[in-house]
């Protein structure tokens, strides 16, 4: 028989927990026993860790008693069938514990045939529970289908301008639950271009699996609470989404924001070629079907790949204008080339450079508007690390570099020149063996943070003692080694929260925290206010 019922066992006595175990014919009942404890405390926590489905107790127990234990589980949502086992015959217990849902009240000593007979009793109410929940869970997920249907047919309607009165409007919002209504609204639109040559390879199955994911990554950004509306999925390389807003959530740089993180999303992870178009915003259902054809219409026009296109949002129609964003390039080697620059490692800085042009090579044309950014991006960090170790370079070399560049190749080979003059003057600096040594420990936190790495395992690593380097990173940067990869870690948490795309125990995990609890102290401490605090407004930590 199918073992679908769980058990847990709780008495404070253990040779009845073995008696139980081995007398009743569990197979046959189709039970498995999946924990015991000895008092009612350690039975609550077992319950709310196994959620059973029956639970054998004993009634008088160290420190908390059995009913006392099955109204904790009761006040908090849990029902588990009880079958209270006890030596006490007493009317006031049987009728306490009736309140609380037990299923049966059995005396001991009991016979293995008494004990089974009341448990098949229970075990069969219980199969009927899950039969009835199995059942209701299958409507729900019915009318769950149902009801995309439904939205999508209504966002349909609003795009092509099937939904002609405010009335009709209403209704159909309240009916399927789209919270449409008094909020302002903006169409976007993914068009995926039909040469894609790296893909050919893939499977029908393959690539629906792409689209599927571009379709819950946009979601993800544009359909998240307090905004809402609809996807409508892929249809002949496009997919159209409406999506809806308070005027605060609708702000025009952030809904652009999210495009790029979109289009990067789709170009550098998935490998797909798009255009991303956003419409106007506009404050009228009846203006979304315009909206609609808005974005059409840039997506045709637009001979561009790999891009961002917009109208100058909230302008009038005699100021339209047409902008692109490039996309976001990761640029998560720029960390390990400042490091390796500050380590003096050439080799290692020489492979990252070229890693990065090859990834920018994949930008669209004017390329340079591109790649400028980026470079003075990495440039600025890496002078304002040396500069904080003493060590000056003048900044006009760098503009010598960005100019009479006629090809991507002369830009990354005078690039790799500047690096390598800048390691030069690294190595010819007081540059001591013991900071090498304590850029090497920074370097190895910074790449494994994820980890959650200890000092005994970065020891390991470089062979040394783990209080050599405890003392020798102590004397060298006036913080211990715990404090700097604890705010390593929050520093990483909190970009993540400003992102606002995951929960707070996903970042804790994320930054090496996997105990949450422990990263919302460990957060509070170094930031002053909560996690969940921070989210809501990183702006005000700063005030």
């Amino acid at each position: 028989m199918e073992h679908d019922i769980t058990l847990v066992i709780v008495d404070d006595e253990q040779y009845v927990i073995d008696s139980l175990t081995r007398h009743i014919d569990w197979d046959s009942l189709g039970v498995r026993i999946t924990g015991s404890a000895t008092d009612g405390m350690e039975g609550l926590e077992l319950a709310r860790k196994l959620h059973p489905n029956l639970i054998i107790t004993d009634v008088c127990m160290p420190e908390m008693d059995g009913i006392t234990m099955i109204e904790h589980l009761y006040q908090e949502g849990l029902h588990p069938y009880v079958l209270i086992f006890s030596a006490y015959d007493d009317f006031e217990y049987a009728q306490r514990a009736m309140r609380f849902g037990v299923s049966d009240y059995l005396v001991k000593p009991s016979l293995p045939e008494e004990i089974s007979s009341a448990l098949q009793k229970m075990i069969g109410r219980c199969r009927e529970e899950k039969k009835r929940l199995g059942e209701q869970e299958h409507l729900k997920q019915q009318f769950v289908q149902h009801l995309e249907r439904f939205q999508e047919a209504f966002c349909t309607a609003l795009l092509s301008g099937g939904i002609t009165t405010y009335g009709e409007f209403a209704r159909q919002d309240s009916y399927l639950g789209m919270h449409l209504l008094g909020k302002k609204f903006m169409v976007l639109d993914i068009h995926i271009s039909p040469i894609v040559p790296d893909n050919e390879e893939l499977t029908v199955e393959e690539q629906m699996f792409k689209l599927f994911q571009i379709s819950k990554y946009a979601e993800s950004l544009f359909l998240v609470a307090p905004r809402t509306g609809k996807g409508l999925g892929f249809i002949n390389n496009t997919e159209l989404m409406v999506v809806a807003g308070r005027e605060v959530d609708m702000e025009e740089e952030t809904l652009i924001h999210y495009a790029t993180r979109l289009l990067d999303f789709c170009t550098n992870t998935q490998n797909i070629p798009v255009t991303i178009a956003l419409s106007d915003i506009v404050s009228e259902y009846d203006q979304i079907a315009g909206c609609c054809k808005q974005v059409k219409e840039e997506i045709r026009r637009s001979d561009l790949i790999n891009v961002v296109v917009y109208p100058r949002m909230n302008r009038k129609a005699e100021d339209h204008e047409l902008f692109f964003s490039p996309p976001m390039t990761k640029l998560q080697e720029s960390e390990e080339i400042i490091d390796a620059v500050k380590a003096g490692n050439s080799q290692i800085v020489a492979i990252l450079i070229h890693r990065l042009f090859t990834e920018m090579r994949h930008f669209p044309n004017p390329q340079d508007l591109y790649i400028y950014p980026v470079l003075y991006s990495l440039v600025g960090q890496t002078l304002s690390e040396l500069l904080s170790l003493g060590i000056d370079y003048d900044f006009d070399d760098f503009r010598k570099l960005t100019e009479n560049n006629r090809t991507i190749m002369e830009f990354e080979q005078k690039t790799l020149l500047f690096f390598s003059k800048l390691i030069t003057l690294v190595r010819n600096t007081s540059f001591t063996e013991n900071r090498q040594i304590i850029q090497r420990m920074m370097s190895l936190v910074k790449k494994r943070y994820q980890e959650g790495i200890t000092l005994s395992e970065i020891a390991d690593a470089m062979h040394f003692s783990p209080n050599y380097l405890s003392t020798l990173f102590a004397k060298s940067t006036g913080e211990s080694f715990s404090t700097f990869i604890m705010k390593y870690r929050i520093g990483k948490a909190k970009e993540l929260l400003e992102c606002g795309q995951y929960k707070i125990y996903e970042i804790g995990d994320m930054v090496g925290y996997k105990n949450p609890e422990y990263f919302t102290k460990v957060f509070k401490e170094i930031v002053g206010v909560t996690p969940s605090s921070y989210g809501k407004n990183p702006l005000k930590n700063f005030e």
